[in-house]
């Protein structure tokens, strides 16, 4: 009723989409990790963010000499994907050697962005890149600062 040519998919088929897309994106955030700009501390950080489209979008950390500029990986990886006109967000990875989570900044923008209800899956390289933390946008910051106009 009401389709226009399309077929429905089984939720199944669709939780196994969901589940290939979510093992492309962990794998897409560790081999990012290798192209990290981490002259300063080493701490390799590989991220991909997945759009409603389908697309997913790679970022990694970027150190300075100044180290308040310094900036994360999944801050470049939403930046990366806002400058190219997406705005729906399905679900991010983050790869680290020990499945690190996310600074304040990170938390703070991408509740800006992101779904409240988005999962961010933080993965452990040293674990063989298996998933250690599952956690919604809400989760990563609760109370989140909105600017009220």
């Amino acid at each position: 009723a009401g389709m226009t040519g399309k077929t429905a998919q089984k939720p199944s088929s669709l939780r196994n989409d969901l589940k290939s897309k979510e093992s492309a994106l962990v794998d897409m955030a560790v081999a990012s990790m290798r192209n990290a700009a981490c002259k300063h501390s080493g701490y390799q950080v590989g991220s991909a963010l997945l759009t409603a489209s389908g697309d997913m979008i790679a970022g990694v950390n970027i150190e300075s000499d100044s180290y308040g500029l310094t900036i994360c990986a999944e801050r470049i990886c939403l930046g990366n994907a806002l400058s190219r006109g997406e705005r729906d967000f399905v679900m991010m990875a983050v790869a680290t050697k020990d499945g690190g989570t996310c600074c304040g900044a990170c938390r703070q923008l991408m509740s800006e962005y992101c779904p409240k209800d988005m999962p961010v899956l933080f993965v452990s390289t040293k674990s063989g890149g298996s998933i250690t933390h599952r956690m919604s946008i809400s989760e990563l910051l609760p109370s989140s600062f909105t600017f009220k106009k």
